[in-house]
């Protein structure tokens, strides 16, 4: 008769600061438990999944992990660059699903950032997230904020006292907290207002 071991405060205290950051394999091997051990506690505390690098994932899951639509990730395949691969359900028929391997998302989701909201994606859902996809949900966090906030006519003046003085968008972006969108569009109507007005005549 097999002997379970009851997991100790110290395991599952490693367990949860380590899952999502390390692989399944680097935290049984430090704890001393087997990979199907460490899954079956991180399912039983509901700490998301872990990945693998060759898995691959059906265009609906994606689109789940996301917050987007099917057609959606079907159209960032067709158009945008995604890599996907389309599988039939089997012989004598046209319907199937688009495949899309785990590691060709994460290389599409990094070079891709202005196409999704990472404040959509559940954290770990795409298993050990790297530097870039934390610092994109804090990004994306502080957009939908600022995106709230009212230019006042000073911080406009002030922007475009800047631009002319030579600041880069992105030293415009991080003076007024405000992302590459809003600074853009901001300075094209500040400017083309300036444009249709000189010496008090509309040009």
């Amino acid at each position: 008769m097999a002997i379970w071991n009851a997991w100790n405060k110290q395991e599952t205290n490693y367990l949860i600061d380590n899952w999502g950051e390390k692989s399944i394999k680097k935290i049984s091997k430090a704890i001393n438990r087997t990979e199907c051990g460490v899954r079956q506690k991180a399912k039983k505390m509901q700490l998301g999944g872990i990945i693998n690098a060759s898995e691959y994932l059906v265009s609906y899951q994606v689109a789940g992990m996301l917050g987007k639509q099917t057609k959606t990730i079907i159209h960032f395949i067709e158009c945008k660059g995604l890599k996907g691969k389309y599988r039939f359900i089997g012989k004598g028929t046209k319907q199937g699903n688009w495949l899309i391997k785990y590691d060709d998302l994460m290389k599409w989701l990094e070079t891709n950032q202005d196409k999704y909201d990472a404040r959509k994606i559940k954290q770990y859902a795409l298993g050990c997230e790297p530097e870039w996809l934390k610092e994109k949900r804090k990004r994306d966090e502080i957009e939908i904020q600022n995106t709230r906030k009212i230019w006042t006519k000073m911080d406009e003046e002030r922007l475009l006292d800047l631009y002319h003085e030579g600041k880069t968008v992105p030293e415009l972006m991080q003076r007024f907290g405000r992302t590459e969108k809003s600074i853009g569009a901001k300075l094209y109507r500040a400017c083309h207002k300036k444009l249709k007005v000189a010496g008090g005549k509309e040009i």
